[in-house]
C-alpha cells in the first residue's frame, strides 16, 4: 500500500485502493502545412479541447463526496513544427472507488470525445486495456478483516516468519467467501 512501509500489511474497512482504466483516445484529423491550418483538421487542437473538457467530469458530474480521478498521462502527436499532424494519442487513466462513478466516468468521456471531436470536424476512437479494465476496487467487507487480524496478530518480530504460510493458507479462503468484491 503505498505510504506505508515495504512488507508491512495494511488492513482497512471498505475500499482500500481504486479501480484502473487504462483510456487510449486516438484522434484523427486531416494534416497539413502550418501555413494554410484553414485546409486541416487539426487533432491538436480538437485533443487540446478534449483535455480541458476531460477536467470538467470530475468537478461537474461526480458527487463531491465520492472519489474520481482522470489522468491524462500523455498526449502525443506530430514531429514537425510547422506541419499539422494527422493524429493526436491521448493516454488516461481513470480512477474510482465505486461501480457507479466507474460507470459514469466511463459514460461520460465518451460522451465528451465524441462531441468535443465532431465539433473539431476530426473522428475520435477510444479503447480501454482490457487487462487493467478487470481491475476493480479493492474491497475488504468486516467480517474479513476481523478473520484477517486474527491469522496475523503474531508480535511484529515473528510476523514476517509466518505471514507467508499464514498468507497462503488463510487468504485463498478469505477470499473464497468474497469473490472480486466491487464496492
Amino acid at each position: 500500500m503505498p505510504g506505508h512501509p515495504h512488507g508491512q500489511l495494511v488492513f482497512r474497512d471498505g475500499p482500500a485502493m481504486a479501480s484502473s482504466d487504462n483510456v487510449t483516445i486516438t484522434i484523427e484529423g486531416t494534416g497539413g502545412h502550418g501555413a494554410l491550418p484553414h485546409r486541416a483538421a487539426d487533432p491538436v487542437v480538437a485533443g487540446s479541447a478534449i483535455v480541458m473538457g476531460l477536467q470538467s467530469i470530475v468537478a461537474r458530474n461526480i458527487d463531491p463526496q465520492q472519489v474520481a480521478i482522470i489522468t491524462v498521462g500523455a498526449f502525443n502527436a506530430g514531429v514537425a513544427n510547422n506541419v499539422i499532424p494527422q493524429t493526436a494519442t491521448l493516454r488516461l487513466s481513470v480512477r474510482s472507488l465505486d461501480r457507479d462513478v466507474r460507470i459514469l466516468l466511463e459514460k461520460r468521456i465518451t460522451e465528451l470525445v465524441h462531441a468535443q471531436a465532431t465539433s473539431y470536424g476530426v473522428k475520435a476512437h477510444i479503447t480501454t486495456s482490457a487487462v487493467t479494465r478487470c481491475w476493480s476496487t479493492t474491497c475488504a467487507r468486516p467480517n474479513l478483516l476481523a478473520k484477517w487480524a486474527k491469522n496475523w496478530s503474531a508480535p511484529p518480530t515473528s510476523r514476517a516468519k509466518v505471514v507467508h504460510s499464514r498468507a497462503a493458507k488463510t487468504l485463498p479462503s478469505c477470499l473464497s467467501s468474497c469473490p472480486a468484491a466491487i464496492c
